[in-house]
């Protein structure tokens, strides 16, 4: 069986979409664990006007952010696979039809992941042609083209009980901190088919909560020094330089300078990153 973990707050616009598209699922069996996260609208009144369905299970907790409310979810389910989608996103009709085939067909993986795109008029089509479905060598190294969102992913129980659960301390980056654990220790799957019809609004609604602490987000945490891989300290770094950028952009230097203390023996290069990567685009075109 695999258990759908859908975290929940104020998505009253969404959540009947939501949960619409994962009720269509077909071809496996499946619980849903539905947790509502201190929500003050009517998600709850939406959820509760649906049939009874003994595959789904609601919990109410106070609001501690998405991380906690993934948790719970998790420690509250009882399959051996734990499927997560943000109240706000869609499935495509197969999404776990699919999956579950990769799992079947690569049982030792960690995670399984599925690409996703904000039109959904391209659900169902491949993201990439000529890029195979099936285990990732370098994770690092395909990232930027084929990232990982929390809403396409399937990760095996056996991976949180040995590399831990999400990071509630973090309310920017919980997901790269827990593909960056899993892919450490398991082989991760991709499917190349666009499967999550992804909401963007959410990253319009996350940049408008202006710079918030950056000791909360992940980048201010990541340890460069324990990056041996040049390729992940490559991806670490541009991710480091964008949280840069974001907090001078906004003016808020007193994080800014926080940040390069805390990194002090990578600073130079974080401060001439932009200027170094540009230098390699002209090369690179000569």
């Amino acid at each position: 069986m695999i258990s759908i973990v859908v975290p929940v707050y104020n998505k009253q616009a969404s959540i009947r979409e939501t949960l619409n598209s994962i009720l269509e699922q077909k071809g496996t069996d499946f619980e849903i664990v539905l947790v509502n996260d201190g929500s003050t609208d009517s998600s709850i009144d939406i959820i509760k006007s649906y049939p009874s369905d003994d595959r789904l299970t609601i919990i109410n907790i106070e609001n501690r952010g998405v991380s906690f409310a993934r948790n719970v979810g998790i420690l509250n389910s009882i399959g051996e696979y734990i499927a997560f989608i943000d109240a706000d996103d869609i499935w495509h009709e197969s999404y776990l039809y699919e999956m579950l085939n990769l799992i079947n067909k690569y049982p030792k993986a960690g995670l399984y992941y599925a690409q996703s795109s904000i039109c959904k008029e391209e659900l169902g089509e491949y993201l990439f042609k000529g890029i195979n479905t099936g285990p990732v060598e370098n994770y690092y190294l395909i990232v930027d083209s084929l990232p990982i969102l929390t809403s396409c992913t399937i990760v095996s129980r056996r991976c949180f009980n040995e590399v831990g659960m999400f990071n509630p301390q973090y309310s920017h980056g919980e997901d790269l901190d827990m593909w960056k654990r899993i892919v450490q220790s398991y082989e991760i799957v991709v499917n190349n088919r666009i499967l999550t019809f992804y909401n963007s609004s959410k990253t319009i609604e996350r940049a408008s909560n202006k710079t918030p602490d950056i000791r909360n987000k992940f980048a201010y945490h990541i340890r460069l020094n324990k990056v041996s891989n040049r390729f992940e300290r490559d991806f670490w770094f541009r991710h480091m330089y964008g949280t840069l950028s974001i907090y001078l952009r906004d003016g808020k230097f007193q994080y800014v300078l926080l940040f390069l203390i805390k990194h002090f023996r990578f600073a130079p290069k974080l401060v001439f990153y932009k200027f170094v990567q540009k230098r390699k685009i002209q090369l690179n075109q000569k």
